[in-house]
């Protein structure tokens, strides 16, 4: 997606756009990797155990990734923006 719209846009001073379509472009592939990792280790697990474990190992997975993928860059970014407001 980036490099295409990169391509298309390459000097012509568009650069936020760029980094905004970047953004929107990875947010999107990490949510379709979720759902792909989650899904198959959903279906692995469901074949090799019962349902309730199945489920139950799929939704800690989904937590963890939540946190790693989600929470602690948000963390991470609010901290850093509270430092840089910080006189």
């Amino acid at each position: 997606g980036p490099v295409p719209f990169h391509r298309l846009i390459f000097r012509r001073g568009m650069k936020d756009d760029l980094i905004r379509a970047s953004t929107r472009y990875v947010g999107a592939g990490l949510a379709f990797l979720f759902v792909c990792i989650t899904g198959a280790m959903l279906m692995v697990l469901d074949f090799l155990t019962s349902r309730v474990l199945a489920v139950s190992v799929t939704a800690v997975l989904a937590v963890i990734f939540f946190v790693l993928w989600v929470v602690l860059p948000i963390r991470a970014r609010v901290e850093e923006d509270n430092e840089q407001s910080e006189p």
